[in-house]
């Protein structure tokens, strides 16, 4: 099998700890690191179609679709790199983007 393993955490008093037993494998056939502050322009290349601004972020439509109709961007790929809560903001907007290209 191949995936991701989590493990379920707990929040106590501004401390995180695992909770014992607790872990699992996701199932999925890719995963993306999404790591560091550099962009990945070659891996864009090697998708394809996918139109970048000057600025070397993902050119979106308003429902987060790239120029190549298959693939959704957010975060810091469209806005160059703001809070961790507008990148969450933006997924969820990414999430019914994709939910409407899915389920029209």
């Amino acid at each position: 099998m191949s995936g991701v393993r989590f493990i379920r955490t707990l929040s106590e008093n501004g401390q995180v700890s695992n909770i014992p037993g607790s872990e699992f494998i996701e199932e999925c056939d890719l995963v993306i690191k999404a790591t560091g502050q550099s962009k990945q322009k070659s891996f864009l290349n090697l998708i394809g179609g996918i139109n970048t601004n000057g600025n070397g972020t993902i050119q979106v439509s308003e429902q987060y679709q790239t120029t190549n109709k298959k693939y959704f961007a957010s975060g810091d790929a469209v806005s160059g790199g703001q809070e961790v809560v507008n990148a969450v903001a933006d997924g969820k907007k990414a999430a019914k983007g994709i939910m409407h290209f899915l389920c029209p």
